[in-house]
């Protein structure tokens, strides 16, 4: 199980480093990692990403791409079971409007910027910050769950900016105005 790296040129002219490795069911695997040739991307790809290829493949990791959906699917599946109805419901609803805004992407696409994005999405749609936050649970229970299994090294939620919330101060009576606000 060897991963060979190497460079073609793409169609501007410019050098992109590729990777050439045989999966375990024998099937050759050539693809682009994306990135120009450069002394820094070549330490980068040696350092991170062959390592990783590595490790898919010698436990049997699938190469494809992971879709949000199997993992919102999965969250929303547990909280049906587990949790309240209402907070299912609002699970439901912060998940559709995510998939609204950002559609189903691969998760392994999906960085802190895109998530930000998301947060000044809703931001302009007028919700409050507590409700931001609230949509934000189950894409950051999804993003925790495709890291237990090992699909991601990362959840980019925690990582951005969210707003924050800012409490209401809460009257306190004292027990003159007691008798008033009870009516007793």
């Amino acid at each position: 199980m060897e991963v060979k790296l190497y460079s073609r040129p793409n169609k501007d002219g410019k050098k992109v480093l590729y990777v050439d490795y045989t999966e375990e069911s024998g099937r050759r695997v050539r693809r682009s990692l994306n990135l120009q040739e450069s002394k820094a991307n070549i330490a980068y790809v040696k350092r991170n990403i062959i390592p990783e290829i590595e490790r898919k493949i010698k436990y049997g990791v699938e190469f494809r791409e992971y879709k949000m959906s199997e993992f919102t699917d999965i969250v929303l599946k547990k909280a049906k079971e587990n949790k309240k109805i209402n907070t299912f419901v609002t699970y439901e609803k912060a998940v559709n409007k995510f998939y609204s805004i950002m559609g189903d992407v691969n998760i392994e696409k999906i960085f802190v910027k895109n998530i930000e994005n998301y947060v000044n999405s809703l931001k302009r749609e007028g919700l409050s910050s507590a409700t931001i936050n609230l949509y934000l649970v189950p894409i950051k229970m999804a993003f925790k769950e495709a890291m237990r299994l090992e699909i991601i090294d990362k959840n980019p939620v925690p990582l951005a900016d969210k707003p924050i919330v800012k409490n209401k101060e809460k009257k306190v009576f004292n027990i003159i105005q007691m008798p008033i606000v009870t009516g007793k």
